[in-house]
């Protein structure tokens, strides 16, 4: 799953943007891959990949700090796993 988000931020979010050193535990926000628009881009994918519906109060930093973190966070919502 981790692969497929990683695949996701590089070929859609971050279309042409070079960031080396990006892995599953790399803090997103910090490192300027994801603001608020991009997480909404990446939830609706997750929701439509994984076939989940995020709740409003999902929708907290922690879940999306990283890779690893939205791992966990989809695992949580049921189908995901």
């Amino acid at each position: 799953m981790e692969e497929r988000i990683l695949d996701y931020l590089r070929g859609e979010l971050l279309a042409g943007e070079a960031l080396d050193g990006l892995t599953v535990e790399t803090d997103l926000f910090q490192l300027g891959v994801l603001e608020s628009v991009r997480v909404m881009r990446l939830v609706a994918w997750l929701e439509k990949t994984f076939e989940f519906q995020a709740r409003p109060a999902d929708l907290v930093p922690e879940h999306f700090r990283s890779i690893a973190d939205i791992g966990v966070y989809v695992r949580s919502r049921g189908k995901a796993a």
